[in-house]
């Protein structure tokens, strides 16, 4: 059995809980266009890391340039980049915003929705997308979005780009790679998923429970936790992809488990975090969306199925 992580409780619920708080201010300043409070809310050594592939963006700030992302350091560098929100933006509205904490009280991914009007081209620009915060000290260190590239090169088309529509990108393969692995898996094509994944891929699942712990490659995926979590679901477990965001480095997905059977009800949404390199995935990290009903679920359903064998 993998081994386990273990956590406090109690000190891991008061930190998702300011984590929470921090994060909702974030967002709230965000759309109120309030880019002084908002930068009061970084570290003064932040990171902000945005997809960029395209020779004539401009952001008018020094990032550095890997591959296709850049990264752009220090508060002040990165509340210089967003004032182009006040200076550009007639209204912003950021919405739908789920807080999604991992078992690293520092690390938090967050799913939300814009819509901005720009003031300089009349364009709606909507989107929909995932950051990666890490939170220290109460402060934001790290902030990493993924999104729908196409759709924010459209809205900020007159601001950063001249052009109106980019180039199709890596970004659309990887969700491809993403969406036709999940088809894969649910099928429990091993062939196919092979040809998705490296050879010595992890899926890393969290909590304390028969599924918890690194399944390493295609035997590991196929008749490591999928054939545990086929056995325990007993035919009454699924599961639904909602939803894929994917930039040059890999993809985040969500999808939803769920237990159909009458003796109980299980429905939870899980975000997992793909790792992609030269086409084939190279690591997943699993994440519920509530680690105790994750846990409890899987626990219950071994102790069910453990029944069946106990000796009379």
């Amino acid at each position: 059995m993998p081994a386990s992580t273990q956590i406090d409780i109690a000190a891991a619920a008061d930190q998702a809980e300011a984590n929470a708080a921090l994060i909702k201010r974030f967002f709230r300043l965000l759309e109120e266009k309030n880019i002084d409070e908002w930068r009061a809310l970084w570290a003064d050594d932040g990171i902000y890391q945005v997809p960029y592939d395209d020779e004539d963006a401009s952001y008018d700030v020094p990032f550095e340039r890997e591959g296709t992302v850049a990264t752009i350091f220090g508060a002040d560098t990165i509340a210089k980049l967003f004032s182009v929100i006040p200076t550009y933006v007639r209204t912003a509205r950021l919405f739908d915003i789920a807080i999604r904490q991992t078992l690293d009280p520092a690390t938090v991914y967050v799913e939300f929705a814009l819509e901005f009007l720009i003031d300089r081209t009349g364009v709606l620009y909507k989107n929909l997308g995932i950051g990666r915060m890490e939170i220290r000290d109460g402060k934001v260190r790290l902030f990493r979005e993924y999104l729908d590239n196409d759709q924010r090169k459209k809205g900020w088309a007159g601001v950063f780009w001249n052009d109106e529509v980019a180039p199709a990108e890596a970004s659309d393969r990887n969700a491809d790679i993403v969406e036709r692995f999940f088809a894969a898996f649910a099928a429990g094509d091993q062939e196919a998923i092979g040809g998705m994944i490296a050879e010595d891929m992890v899926w890393s699942f969290p909590g304390d429970s028969p599924i918890a712990g690194d399944w390493v490659g295609v035997d590991g995926l196929v008749n490591g936790i999928r054939a545990t979590a086929m056995r325990l679901g007993d035919g009454k477990h699924g599961f639904e992809l909602l939803r894929v965001y994917s930039n040059e480095d890999g993809a985040i997905s969500i999808h939803r488990d769920f237990y159909t059977g009458d003796d109980g009800a299980f429905d939870l949404r899980y975000l997992i975090v793909f790792t992609i390199e030269d086409g084939v995935i190279t690591r997943a990290e699993e994440i519920p969306s509530d680690q105790f009903v994750s846990d409890r679920y899987w626990n219950w359903r071994a102790a069910e199925v453990a029944k069946r064998y106990a000796p009379e």
